[in-house]
């Protein structure tokens, strides 16, 4: 090959580079918005066809991130909540209601005193209790940094050693099916 074509070459390799790698970003995004509106329609239906029976209703959009590509790239991710009866969206005081109709017949358990927030409390004080880290009981609950984790549950947080799949395995080791 003629030098001034190997030169050439040279100098169109890292746009040519940069220029696959952003095909590659693109098409990974379409394919992923493609599996999320397939998810968000199993579970709503399609858009304009009304079912009552569903199981949930679709609730906006989110702002979201994801790495593709070696890059943190900005996305908006489907919301869906869950529907009752109706078909209409649950409210907070609904999950409370339902959740308090589930444990009421719990052995010394007063329903009344319970919210699903506990059991977010409890499932933070079990992983940090059975050496899971920080920065995965974060991950768990939602939380974008420890920051949060820490502060809100700070009474929960134990100095951590090991990961979260073998401690809840050891969590609940011999435990019947019920």
């Amino acid at each position: 090959m003629p030098a001034s074509v190997s030169i050439a070459m040279k100098h169109i390799a890292a746009p040519m580079k940069d220029g696959l790698l952003a095909l590659a970003v693109q098409s990974g995004l379409a394919v992923m918005f493609a599996l999320l509106d397939e998810d968000v329609t199993a579970l709503c239906d399609p858009r304009g066809k009304h079912n009552p029976e569903r199981p949930a209703v679709r609730h906006g959009h989110e702002a979201g991130s994801m790495v593709l590509g070696g890059r943190r790239l900005p996305i908006r991710r489907p919301r869906v909540r869950s529907a009752s009866a109706a078909g209409a969206p649950l409210g907070a005081a609904d999950v409370r209601r339902d959740f308090r109709q589930a444990i009421v017949e719990a052995e010394g358990v007063d329903a009344a005193q319970w919210t699903p927030r506990e059991l977010r409390h409890s499932f933070v004080s079990l992983l940090s209790d059975n050496g899971v880290p920080l920065e995965e009981i974060s991950r768990l609950v939602g939380h974008r940094s420890t920051t949060v984790t820490e502060i809100v549950y700070r009474k929960q947080i134990r100095p951590v050693l090991q990961g979260g799949a073998v401690a809840m395995d050891r969590i609940f080791e011999g435990d019947p099916e019920p």
